[in-house]
């Protein structure tokens, strides 16, 4: 069975990558559908959670019944050809509660692989997520950074169409000229991060797509409030409850291990020699536990116990993240709210007009240029940071999925 399923799941590894469907991508909701439709590890869980769904279907059957045979002489007729043959059909009653301990595990096992199955999904939501809303951050830093870039050129070229520069003004060429080749490096850097981007989110997505600003994903103008929440029912801790029940039925199964099952079913025995007369009966096996390991038991107490600490280890561990988790979203969400774009833009503006008419020198035009930039890149850090704490937050209560509406995902 191990070696069916090794199988299966390399199948599936393979058939993955080479037959993946192909998405038509418009926007940044085709680009979750398509992961959730062509992701190898979604598809690989969920391949899993069918296994075990199957496995979870057949383990209640009954087991199969014996059919026995054998062949003997009676020796006292040896010459007269006294040949015994026996048959029995036998059917084995097992156990009850070493059934109802198989049938516990592949329950758990189902649930651990139906566990991993949304925990993939929700994976996969939040890295392409996170991947379009860089995109989105680096366009607009590349925008910025060009329209300095623009201005830079403009200022280089009146410089250079003048006959005769004063000393100072060629210390104002020479640094915008710096400043110049320092934003063209970083431009070519952006737009190395942004290929970077697309490569990781066709790796993701398994699937071809195309640089555009329609698969950018737009934060919400208003962050929502998250209320403070029982996280019993997180995906991690369910796992580990799981995990609990997978200990319970092995410790179920170790103490019935002396409770031998056995076999029940008529048998016949009979001879081709016409004088013998049919043998029919009852044939009753019962195995003797001779060499039963009763230490079974103990370890499968331990294991129950280490089951249930790890349960309660990872509650104290949740509730502590969701606690700093909220902490940092609700901080970020604060702090991207004093941000003023427009201030600085309208500063800028202002800044451009009074380098034109002669009024400022190159260096304050220069550092207004660079407060927006840096701004800007600040901005994003904290934005980054605000929006992954909210996708695990909606994570830990299983709502990511359902409640990717309540933030624009998509520009209006």
């Amino acid at each position: 069975m191990k070696h069916f399923t090794a199988g299966i799941i390399m199948l599936l590894m393979f058939s993955t990558y080479s037959y993946a469907e192909e998405c038509s991508i418009n926007s940044a909701s085709d680009v979750l559908n398509c992961a959730f439709l062509n992701n190898p590890e979604i598809i690989l869980a969920d391949s899993n959670k069918q296994i075990a769904n199957i496995n979870k279907g057949v383990t209640g059957r009954w087991l199969n019944p014996n059919l026995e045979a054998g062949v003997g002489y009676n020796m006292e007729e040896v010459n007269d050809y006294g040949v015994e043959l026996d048959f029995a059909v036998t059917q084995t009653i097992e156990n009850p509660n070493k059934r109802k301990a198989r049938v516990n595990k592949s329950a758990a096992e189902y649930t651990s692989a139906e566990l991993m199955a949304e925990y993939q999904k929700e994976a996969v939501t939040i890295q392409v997520l996170n991947i379009l809303n860089r995109l989105r951050q680096l366009d607009r830093e590349q925008t910025v950074l060009n329209q300095a870039i623009n201005a830079y050129v403009n200022v280089i070229k009146s410089y250079q169409k003048r006959p005769v520069l004063s000393p100072e003004d060629e210390v104002s060429l020479s640094l915008f000229q710096s400043v110049l080749n320092n934003y063209r490096m970083e431009n070519n850097k952006l737009s190395m991060e942004i290929n970077q981007n697309i490569n990781s989110l066709k790796t993701v997505i398994n699937n071809d797509v195309i640089y555009s600003k329609n698969i950018f994903f737009y934060p919400p103008s208003i962050y929502p409030d998250i209320p403070e929440a029982d996280i019993t029912n997180s995906i991690a801790l369910q796992q580990e409850n799981a995990n609990v029940a997978l200990a319970s039925a092995y410790l179920l199964d170790q103490k019935n291990y002396n409770f031998t099952d056995f076999s029940i079913g008529p048998y016949v025995t009979t001879s081709p020699n016409v004088q013998s007369v049919d043998t029919v009966g009852i044939k009753v096996t019962v195995p003797i536990p001779v060499y039963s390991n009763k230490q079974t038991t103990h370890a499968g107490e331990l294991a129950l116990s280490t089951a249930k600490y790890r349960y309660n280890a990872k509650k104290t561990e949740l509730e502590n993240t969701f606690k700093q988790l909220k902490a940092q979203y609700e901080q970020g969400r604060t702090l991207l709210g004093g941000f003023n774009f427009e201030k600085l833009e309208k500063q800028l503006s202002r800044t451009e007009t009074l380098f034109k008419n002669g009024r400022i020198n190159s260096s304050l035009l220069i550092e207004s240029h660079r407060q927006l930039l840096d701004s800007i890149r600040l901005y994003h850090q904290y934005e980054l940071e605000t929006l992954n704490s909210l996708w695990q937050l909606y994570g830990m209560q299983r709502k990511l999925i359902t409640n990717i509406n309540e933030v624009s995902h998509e520009k209006n």
